[in-house]
This record gives C-alpha cells, sequence and structure tokens, in this order.
C-alpha cells in the first residue's frame, strides 16, 4: 500500500491521483480488483488536504475548494 493510501485509509487512490497512466506506473495494480469504495469529490480532495499539510514547508498549499 502507497503512503497516500495508508495515510488516507484508502478514500485516495494511486489509480485516482494518475488517472490516465496508473497501469504503467504501476502495473501490479492492474491484476488486482479493488478492496475499497472509491471516495469522491470533497472527501478525497479533503485527504489529499491532509497530505499536502503534513509536506514539508517547501510545498505550496493547494487551493481551497468551493462546495456545491
Amino acid at each position: 500500500m502507497a503512503r497516500i493510501e495508508a495515510f488516507t485509509g484508502g478514500a485516495v487512490t494511486r489509480q485516482e491521483m494518475c488517472p490516465s497512466d496508473w497501469k504503467t506506473i504501476w502495473p501490479e495494480l492492474a491484476e488486482k480488483k479493488p478492496n475499497h469504495t472509491i471516495a469522491i469529490g470533497a472527501t478525497a480532495l479533503n485527504a489529499i488536504e491532509k497530505v499536502a499539510q503534513s509536506a514539508p514547508d517547501s510545498v505550496p498549499p493547494l487551493p481551497p475548494v468551493s462546495q456545491p
């Protein structure tokens, strides 16, 4: 399990972070069936924000997310 998946409890996956090329980057994931519910919208963005907040200060913060 990748750090993003572990940190977010599976709410954010590598497939979601790189939707166009995850099979090339992580071919081993293409062989596995997902075993979690895919997070959508604000849930995923909130999890990404948590990761960004725990990152070094050299990483710029994410812009605020507007709620529908």
